[in-house]
């Protein structure tokens, strides 16, 4: 590798030139995932196409090939439209600079004959990092990365302009991060298990007083089953969380809260990142979110948000400035075998506050009128059939009796909004019962 071996910004701006052209099938992805339902359909559509789609492409002129760029020059017989033009030409533009920084934070000195310095050993956490020495395994971590970015990026969109994220976008990184972190075995960013057995001492749970940090030995010993269970415990928390989350919000306020998409995507990012990582993004997306949403409740414009996209942005910051979040994060997770006691807490809080400002408001302010806006829920629901099978042939009755089919699309979102048991965008002008 020594022909990259020279200034850090060639093998950036290489990446950025890939990641354009890998863009353009990226846009075909979110074009075409969301129009099917099970996962065989979404995986095959990229690579379809109608007589009328190959006609368009034979009429495109060389200019119209060149990334970014051919979408925003006319003339372009794929066009369907400058606002669609320019998503197109921003995906592209995006994912070449997504790829180029996440190269940059993870090779700053760029590719060098020596392994160089792994971004991701923080000094002063005290924790083994098997890719310090290879740059083989910093190599394939990179590529786990990039292939992640791409999945976040393919999902965000989509979840943007539907409130969907297919399995399309998710389900096939996440077996690969499996397999890859089996394989490789050395490339996760933080041990499977790791505590403060001074801190535990303290706590009268240990009696290593002054032990420092410990690490199972046995993990170090057998890296490539290390490496699987930290990318299977990574699915489960992560997937396992926004489940908790999400059957939380719905006990609680009577309504879906988050969609499963966004449980299959968590669970994405864990398998690629480890468990104690993922809940550091669970917990960084709301602060990322918090501006948008905070603008958009006060213009009154929407009340529901996707959260998928700020998921993706959470990761993605936590990959970029791992030497930034990483020191303070990391250190929440010091105490060990009392994390799941921790975990179980903070829900019940969630429940208990939930649960509490549904009784302060009354029942009056979850159940409306019928909004009359056609929704992207409302056409998943209309393209999945919901009469095609006997199985599916009426709604959940208000008794509580379930009816035999699967749920339609992701969740419970668009069936609330079709029976009037969503609110609306100005629930707050709803008066309260007195």
């Amino acid at each position: 590798m020594t022909w990259l071996a020279g200034p850090p910004w060639v093998p950036a701006a290489i990446v950025f030139v890939v990641g354009t052209v890998v863009g353009r099938f990226l846009n075909r992805c979110i074009d075409h995932f969301p129009r099917h339902e099970s996962l065989r359909d979404q995986l095959a559509s990229p690579f379809r196409a109608s007589a009328a789609e190959r006609a368009l492409r034979a009429a495109r002129r060389p200019w119209h090939y060149v990334p970014v760029v051919g979408w925003l020059v006319r003339g372009n017989p794929l066009s369907r439209g400058w606002r669609s033009d320019v998503r197109h030409a921003a995906v592209e533009l995006v994912n070449g600079l997504l790829l180029a920084a996440i190269l940059w934070a993870e090779f700053p000195n760029g590719f060098l004959p020596a392994p160089p310095v792994d971004a991701f050993a923080v000094e002063g956490m005290w924790l083994p990092s098997p890719a310090s020495t290879s740059v083989t395994l910093q190599l394939v971590r990179l590529g786990l990365h990039l292939i992640l970015a791409q999945s976040l990026l393919v999902a965000t969109v989509i979840d943007f302009r539907q409130m969907i994220i297919p399995d399309g976008a998710t389900v096939p990184a996440m077996l690969l991060a499996l397999v890859v972190s089996a394989a490789a075995g050395g490339v996760w960013l933080v041990p499977l298990w790791y505590e403060d057995a001074g801190l535990l001492a303290i706590l009268g749970m240990s009696d290593h007083f002054g032990g420092g940090v410990e690490v199972p030995a046995w993990l170090t010993a057998h890296p490539h089953a290390h490496g699987l269970l930290v990318s299977l415990a990574g699915l489960i928390v992560g997937g396992g969380t926004v489940w908790a989350v999400r059957w939380i919000g719905h006990w609680a306020l009577g309504r879906e809260a988050m969609g499963f998409g966004d449980v299959v995507l968590m669970a994405m990012i864990g398998a690629f990142v480890g468990w104690q990582p993922v809940l550091t993004v669970f917990f960084l997306a709301p602060v990322c979110a918090i501006v948008v949403v905070f603008l958009a409740v006060l213009s009154g414009t929407s009340r529901e948000f996707p959260f998928g996209p700020w998921l993706s942005l959470a990761a993605i910051l936590l990959l970029v400035a791992w030497q930034v979040i990483w020191p303070f994060a990391g250190r929440f997770f010091l105490m060990g075998r009392l994390m799941p006691f921790v975990g179980i807490t903070i829900l019940l809080l969630l429940a208990i506050l939930l649960r509490g400002m549904r009784l302060i408001r009354g029942d009056r302010y979850w159940h409306v009128d019928r909004s009359e806006h056609w929704t992207s829920a409302d056409q998943l629901l209309y393209l999945s059939q919901e009469n095609a099978a006997d199985s599916q042939t009426r709604w959940r009755s208000r008794d509580g009796h379930e009816w035999s089919g699967l749920a339609s699309g992701r969740g419970s979102l668009g069936e609330q909004r079709w029976r009037a048991s969503a609110p609306p965008s100005d629930w707050w002008r709803v008066p309260r019962k007195p």
